[in-house]
Order: C-alpha cells, then structure tokens, then sequence
C-alpha cells in the first residue's frame, strides 16, 4: 500500500516485486478506495469507470495522457515508477506550482500547456 498525505492509500493486488518502485515487468494491479472524493477527483477515468472502482495496470499508469494523474518514471528503460499522484478535481495550480508539479515527477514537455 502506498500511502496518502490524508491516510487513504492506493492498494497492490498480486504484488510480485519489491523495493522502492514499481518494475515495468509487473503484473500487479493497483486502486483507489472507492471513496467519493477520489471518484471526482479521477476525472480522467483512469482509476474509476461511472463511479465503478478499476484495477489498473503498470500500462495503464505508464500512459502519458493523463491530466489529473501523475506518474514518476524515468525517460529512459526501465521505466520503473517511483510515486503516483491524483490531483483534486477542485485544485487549480498556479504557474510555478504547475512548473514545480511537472519538475517533481519528470512530466513530459507539454504537460502544463494542456491541464
């Protein structure tokens, strides 16, 4: 389990690594509590589908085209990821948090020119 700064936590099922990162060769999956906050925060559906709790995948999470979930991952083989992040439906960042934001977690070039 990897915790949340509120105490909540995304789960591992079938973990099948260990260490600090999350192997590209995994087959584990990971999910939020259904709770009602991370459902409407999730607005890219990457963890949720009509309110319906999903198992994601290392694939799933690896996909560059979310807008509300962040990934830390080298750009470079292997792509081990490091942290995941869910930002609040409600946060609107400031340009030097979006710029720090993209900084932290290595978020490709146009990431800040889209969300």
């Amino acid at each position: 389990m990897v915790s949340a700064t509120d105490g909540r936590y995304i789960t591992i099922n079938n973990i099948d690594f260990s260490g600090n990162t999350i192997p590209e060769s995994t087959g584990a999956t990971f999910n939020l509590p259904a709770d009602a906050d991370f459902i409407s925060d999730d607005t890219d559906n990457c963890w949720f589908t009509g309110g319906v709790q999903k198992n994601v995948t290392f694939d799933d999470l690896n996909d560059n085209n979310w807008a509300r979930t962040v990934v830390l991952r080298p750009n470079q083989a292997p792509y081990n990821i490091a942290a995941i992040g869910l930002l609040k439906s409600t946060t609107v960042l400031t340009d030097a948090e979006r710029e720090q934001l993209a900084e932290d977690f290595k978020l490709w070039l146009f990431w800040n020119e889209i969300n």
